[in-house]
């Protein structure tokens, strides 16, 4: 069920057993994978169905002088879907040593090892609709395939490593007809999160 914070009567309380905030790639993904779980699921997106340049306050932000990086309002979006409803669909999986302790790397290091991660990623790649989780040249395209760069060899540095890209699918319009129509799942647009 879709429902639309500005419509609630103000004070209204809305319970669930379970509140997902953020109705991006992550959150709707979720919701989905719970649904028929038998857990009731509420859904927070602070964006509405469609873009609205006023909803993006907030979302501004500034990146390193020299960096290569956009200003993160270019790749963020409180809509339905997040940055799915603009992302290029660039899929890429994180290496071990992302998720490990660096001490040179200032707040470094995740709760969780990047094995107990990976059994997940054939799944993501799946709702991504970026085809078979393979990212490295042989396993993608078979033993017999040429190098990436002819004659190039350094023993720092890959280079049988691939990107792959989705459709893109942005998740918003890709589950939003089940998730609407999930007598367990309400999600609630235009619904901030503030504490």
């Amino acid at each position: 069920m879709i429902l639309d914070a500005l419509s609630l009567t103000p004070g209204v309380e809305l319970e669930a057993d379970l509140c997902i905030v953020g109705g991006g790639a992550a959150g709707l993904s979720l919701a989905s994978a719970l649904e028929g779980s038998g857990l009731s699921v509420l859904v927070l997106e602070a964006g509405g169905r469609k873009f609205d340049a006023a909803a993006q306050e907030g979302l501004n932000g500034e990146v390193a002088e020299g960096s290569s990086h956009s200003p993160p309002h270019m790749y963020r979006r409180r809509v339905l879907g997040g940055a799915t409803a603009i992302w290029g669909g660039r899929c890429v999986p994180y290496d071990p040593i992302d998720l490990e302790r660096r001490p040179w790397v200032p707040m470094s290091g995740w709760p969780i090892a990047w094995r107990d991660l990976a059994a997940y990623y054939p799944r993501a790649q799946e709702l991504c609709e970026a085809g078979a989780y393979a990212y490295d040249v042989s396993e993608a395209l078979g033993p017999a395939a040429p190098p990436t760069i002819e004659g190039f060899s350094d023993p720092d540095i890959v280079a049988s490593r691939l990107e792959r890209f989705s459709r893109p699918t942005d998740f918003g319009k890709s589950t939003f007809a089940r998730l609407a129509a999930a007598p367990a799942v309400r999600i609630l647009l235009n619904a901030q999160a503030l504490r």
